[in-house]
């Protein structure tokens, strides 16, 4: 089983990537025959209709990787007790 996490925050320390870096220590930890990543999409542009097909090599990576992942973990960020 591959599990991939996302994390909703893309600056390097943000409390969300550090909450998705624990539980990824802790699901090896737990279960070392779960694969777990986290996901890198700080290079994905914003949507563009002018580049949209072909698809930029970054959209297409996340997609593959998305795709081939038995199950997402998102890590959001929250703003003013506020989902």
């Amino acid at each position: 089983m591959k599990l991939l996490a996302i994390a909703g925050s893309l600056r390097e320390n943000s409390y969300n990537r550090q909450l998705a870096e624990a539980a990824g220590a802790l699901m090896r930890e737990k279960h070392p025959e779960v694969g777990y990543g986290i996901l890198r999409w700080e290079d994905v542009p914003f949507m563009n209709q002018d580049i949209e097909h072909p698809a930029p090599e970054a959209v297409t990576r996340v997609r593959e990787a998305v795709r081939e992942a038995d199950g997402l973990w998102l890590f959001s960020p929250e703003y003013n007790h506020a989902i």
